[in-house]
């Protein structure tokens, strides 16, 4: 028999963002950690990875609240490009990946 995994970390929202450059982005990015019945799962440990210009303003292990989701604010560097949040438990059998997210660049100096 297979065994199942026994989490699942989903994006809920926060893709399709366009933030400006050396900024917050106006939304956090909500992942969500379910079980393998498919139920929230509080307290479970959610590391967060950012690829592309731009950092997390937290540290990059969270916990999931009593719905099972984190949310992760993630502020724009001083470039523009697109960016991929990364969110994973111990357990899943994948991590989840909220694309879509492009830095606009800094308008130019006078």
């Amino acid at each position: 028999p297979t065994s199942l995994p026994t989490r699942s970390v989903t994006a809920v929202s926060g893709g399709t963002q366009i933030g400006a450059a050396a900024s917050t982005f106006a939304a956090p990015f909500i992942v969500e950690v379910r079980d393998a019945n498919g139920q929230p799962v509080a307290g479970a440990s959610v590391g967060v990875e950012v690829l592309g210009p731009a950092e997390l303003i937290s540290h990059p292990l969270h916990t999931s609240d009593a719905n099972g989701r984190v949310s992760i604010n993630v502020r724009a560097l001083d470039q523009s490009g697109p960016i991929t949040v990364l969110a994973s438990t111990p357990g899943a059998s994948s991590r989840a990946v909220v694309t879509d997210i492009t830095v606009k660049p800094c308008p130019p100096h006078p």
